[in-house]
């Protein structure tokens, strides 16, 4: 880090309104609770997964359990797995390794393996891993509980990875918000919680590990799975079809979260321009509310929302009462009162969750570039806590890469729609993913991606190695795979366009004043405070650090109050092509 000053930067408590999320953390260092088990969770993968694992999580919460930091103090391990490169496996292979010594010498010690790798694999990995105590995929994350007391009493390993179809409704979807799997373990566990004489569970409003830990920012699902065919992709066999989640439960949520104190959502998806699509094709082939889960009609929103009406409980619901209810539940009102066509609702969504007035900030990830639509760049650049930043995913600037791929669109198109999205969004920062060495690449293939890095210039990029996955297309084509040097040449070549494009970017801040949302104590040196602008690019910057301080030459400051979801203005000083310096003003 730069300059003299060793100053530690400090963290300040929030007010008492927020203390809810510190609870799990006074339970570990309390001596009352020494009696009850602890997890440690371990997230592999995206954002997605993150958000998983807060579900995990708050089933666990729910049962009694407390999280802990510290992986030797655990009764319970969790693996939350990803499959999309080789390496995720490798990786997870290598720790179940290191956690078998532990159960070997404590005989109640679990080990968990869920998600996506799970969800692929099943019985194979306790092929490989047979000291694993419970195997469960993508689609039954509240079971977690259950699924650990049943292993432990039958003292066998149990796998329980089930289909989306074949889920119960808790799991599904459109039914996975964290706070209602919460309050739906919370009530099957309330004698229980008497039992232990618990007097803080009924604070535990939110009790999600991530979200003890950033109370500020939270992930909200809006879809499950995914409808393309990319031939390197793994997720539609591990995540199933897409679904969307209703419209409605969709902003209920973002207002709860609102009301714990977050004020910045990241709306996730694998495709979240496509999002309610199948949500008014479905509506409109049925033309009611008949062929949806009853689940969904007996929603307490759905009772809510029919009160406030004066008409009758949606337990009853019929095409010729409630049904325009419903479909403002599932679609929103702006779907209901204009064309009722079939379309996406990613626009009318973004619009919505806008409208919260504690939402500050709006990110999401990711869009697929053949969806992106005119009325979500709209949608963008009107609605003021919708970030300007575009992950925009390439992959290749090869047309034929593309087409091998299935991508569904050519190098031209994604120009135009990115040169759509920069003149309607001001100061719009764009990221992208990038593929090197899909098979059949040629020379000229990757010169044409190279060329179209260039022309672009991202913020930034995650470039990826091909890595095949077995179930995928591109995994059949091992005639055209790339030699590793090849690869490894392109590679580097790749990544050299890629920083030079990003620190370019950063210089063009240096001098700007950004709002910058804290993020904590940077991990490398704790003289200097992290946060974020609102294009996601990190800042690091020094408590009491100033412009006039700087000027003096001064290393005596004073400590800058600050607290992890705190905002302030930073006039940023320099630039790094991952990163930028800056000084508080």
């Amino acid at each position: 880090m730069e300059d003299t000053m060793t100053k530690t930067a400090k963290l300040v408590e929030k007010p008492d309104d927020t203390s809810r999320y510190n609870i799990a953390a006074e339970k570990n260092q309390d001596s009352s609770f020494v009696g009850q088990r602890r997890y440690f969770l371990k997230t592999f993968g995206c954002q997605m997964n993150e958000h998983d694992s807060e579900k995990l999580g708050a089933a666990l919460l729910s049962d009694g359990m407390l999280p802990t930091d510290d992986i030797d103090q655990a009764d319970v391990v969790i693996l939350n797995t990803c499959c999309i490169r080789e390496n995720a496996d490798n990786k997870l292979y290598g720790h179940l390794g290191n956690l078998r010594e532990k159960g070997l010498a404590n005989p109640d010690f679990q080990v968990v393996v869920a998600g996506c790798l799970a969800q692929r694999d099943k019985e194979e990995l306790l092929k490989r891993a047979p000291y694993v105590d419970v195997v469960l995929g993508t689609n039954n994350t509240s079971r977690i509980a259950e699924l650990l007391k049943q292993a432990r009493e039958t003292e066998t390993s149990v796998v329980e990875v089930l289909d989306y179809d074949q889920a119960d409704d808790d799991d599904k979807a459109f039914l996975t918000t964290t706070q209602e799997l919460w309050m739906k373990s919370k009530e099957k566990s309330e004698k229980r919680d008497e039992e232990i004489s618990d007097p803080l569970a009924s604070k535990m409003d939110f009790p999600t590990t991530d979200y003890l830990k950033k109370k500020h920012s939270a992930f909200l699902t809006i879809q499950a799975g995914c409808d393309n065919s990319c031939a390197f992709c793994i997720v539609p066999s591990v995540r199933g079809p897409e679904v969307s989640v209703p419209f409605g439960k969709l902003t209920e949520e973002a207002r709860r979260l609102a009301d714990f104190g977050v004020t910045e959502i990241t709306l996730l998806g694998q495709n979240v321009n496509s999002y309610g699509r199948d949500t008014t094709v479905a509506l409109r082939r049925i033309n009611g509310v008949s062929h949806f889960p009853e689940m969904l009609r007996t929603a307490p929103e759905i009772d809510q929302m029919a009160n406030d009406r004066d008409t009758r409980s949606f337990n009853s619901l019929d095409k010729s009462t409630n049904s325009t209810d419903y479909e403002i539940y599932m679609a929103g009102m702006n779907w209901v009162s204009a064309s009722r066509r079939p379309r996406p609702l990613f626009a009318d969504l973004l619009r919505a969750i806008g409208e919260i007035e504690q939402i500050k900030r709006i990110r999401f990830t990711s869009p697929h570039p053949k969806d992106l639509r005119p009325e979500t760049i709209e949608a963008m650049a009107e609605t003021p806590s919708v970030c300007e930043q575009l992950h925009l995913p390439l992959q290749s600037g090869s047309d034929s890469v593309l087409k091998a791929m299935r991508r569904g669109y050519s190098a031209k198109t994604y120009l135009e729609r990115l040169q759509r999205a920069r003149l309607a969004i001001d100061d719009l920062a764009v990221t992208t993913d990038l593929i090197v060495g899909f098979p059949g690449e040629s020379e000229e293939d990757f010169l044409q991606t190279l060329e179209l890095v260039a022309e672009v210039g991202f913020d930034s990029a995650y470039t990826f190695i091909f890595s095949p996955r077995k179930g995928t297309r591109a995994a059949q084509m091992e005639g055209q795979f790339i030699d590793e040097d090849v690869i490894a040449d392109r590679f580097s070549r790749l990544s050299a366009v890629i920083e030079r494009s990003a620190l370019e970017k950063n210089l063009s801040r240096v001098g700007k004043i950004e709002e910058v949302l804290t993020e904590g104590i940077s991990k490398k040196d704790d003289s200097y405070f992290t946060g974020r602008t609102r294009q996601g690019k990190l800042v690091h910057f020094r408590p009491g650090q100033t412009s006039e301080s700087t000027a003096n030459n001064s290393t005596a400051a004073k400590d800058l109050q600050l607290s992890v979801g705190d905002y302030l203005s930073v006039k940023i000083t320099k630039a790094a092509p991952h990163h930028l310096f800056g000084e508080p003003i």
